[in-house]
């Protein structure tokens, strides 16, 4: 059962992320675009379409459970704190001719994130796959070219990236196990931690 703090896992999903070996079988198969083999037998190609269908499955389980993680975090802290904004229209979302928000691409940058304008600003809230199951924020807030991001008063959980104006929080990790998905409450405690700041600056 999903809760406000937990998310289930599908069990295509949780096969999936069970170990290193499932992963990577199941990233064999998504990343073979072209066709099967000319020397398969029909079952063979039975076989070989059936774990397409189950890899896209698992791409489109992983879409919605990262869309769910963003609302029972930054969609919760929006909604506490709430700061005057307009998502941008769904073909905004484009990154080198590519739509951000589409299923391929979630999966491939391992992200989820949504954009919004507020009086001229842009702010970006995203959650991030890292590594064997481990989920994290981020997020930057820029006018003009101009990173207020730079600007907040916030905890040492919240890292500048390489790329300044960038936050990630390194140390409010949630983590897949065999029930579903913990430490939810901690990532949503950094994200209100984060919108508060951004509604105090932005005034």
């Amino acid at each position: 059962m999903t809760t406000d703090n937990k998310i289930e896992l599908t069990d295509a999903l949780a096969f999936y992320f069970k170990n290193k070996r499932n992963m990577h079988a199941i990233d064999q198969i998504i990343n073979n675009k072209g066709n099967p083999p000319d020397d398969f037998t029909v079952d063979e190609l039975e076989s070989f379409y059936v774990s397409k269908l189950n890899a896209l499955q698992i791409q489109t389980d992983f879409w919605r459970f990262m869309k769910e993680l963003w609302d029972k975090t930054w969609g919760v802290a929006l909604k506490e704190t709430p700061i005057d904004r307009t998502e941008q229209e769904l073909s905004e979302y484009l990154e080198d001719g590519k739509n951000e928000m589409f299923l391929q691409n979630v999966w491939d940058n391992e992200s989820f994130y949504r954009c919004f304008s507020s009086d001229n600003k842009e702010l970006l809230f995203a959650c991030e796959h890292k590594d064997n199951g481990k989920f994290i924020l981020s997020f930057y807030v820029e006018e003009d070219s101009s990173y207020i991001s730079n600007k907040l008063d916030l905890s040492n959980d919240w890292l500048q990236q390489p790329v300044k104006h960038y936050y990630r929080d390194s140390v409010s990790i949630c983590t897949i196990n065999s029930d579903g998905i913990s430490g939810i409450e901690q990532l949503l405690e950094s994200a209100k931690e984060a919108v508060k700041s951004i509604k105090e600056k932005l005034g």
